[in-house]
């Protein structure tokens, strides 16, 4: 920890990587998650900062982020590391867009994958989390950037050259550069091409759109 004492990342992964050394937990998951939620603040803070016009424009964006972020979050704690409810609802970030904190706690209840599903088909990310890919975290993870390329390519069009415009062609970026290192990882593991195809974010194969599309 020691080569980390002058950066932000020191003071929230102190305490989850003494749990990890000491043997208190063997998984990453909360070392993950501080990281996470300090560099989501730090965002959030930026955010703040930009002018008005600037800001109006990427706020949802990046408030469905969040949300979709909380509900991920939530999802993999409840049913990947067993958390309880309010452990749970302490890993979530404090921002939300779409959601509600009584849905988030209603959320942090439920007591299996298909109930989650259930919970979560009302909102704006139902589709994210239907019920034909509740058990495939990859294809969870596959429906959550494309709903976020789809987004950031929608404003992308509508916006001329702009602050706002940088920010979402970046962002488009950011997303195929995890579609590579994705492709890596397929070559490297050995899986099936067309069934690795299906979980980028952008569809390169015939029938590789999401369910949802």
């Amino acid at each position: 920890m020691s080569f980390l004492r002058e950066t932000p990342y020191h003071s929230p992964l102190e305490e989850p990587l003494r749990k990890l050394q000491e043997g208190e937990t063997r998984s990453l998951f909360n070392a993950e998650m501080a990281l996470d939620m300090t560099a989501e603040g730090s965002v959030a803070r930026a955010l703040s900062k930009l002018p008005p016009e600037d800001r109006e424009q990427v706020k949802g964006f990046l408030g469905e982020r969040w949300d979709l972020f909380n509900l991920y979050t939530i999802y993999r704690a409840r049913f990947f590391f067993q958390m309880g409810p309010e452990e749970t609802m302490g890993r979530l970030l404090p921002h939300r867009h779409k959601l509600s904190a009584e849905t988030l706690r209603v959320l942090c209840r439920t007591p299996n994958e298909k109930a989650f599903s259930q919970t979560v088909s009302p909102t704006p990310y139902g589709h994210v989390f239907n019920l034909r890919v509740i058990n495939d975290d990859m294809g969870i993870e596959r429906n959550l950037k494309r709903h976020l390329l789809i987004k950031a390519t929608g404003f992308l069009r509508r916006q001329p050259p702009s602050f706002q415009s940088a920010f979402f062609y970046l962002y488009v970026r950011e997303l195929e550069v995890e579609d590579i290192i994705t492709a890596i990882e397929d070559v490297r593991y050995d899986y099936d091409r067309r069934n690795a195809a299906m979980y980028l974010s952008r569809p390169l194969i015939a029938r590789g759109d999401s369910m949802w599309q």
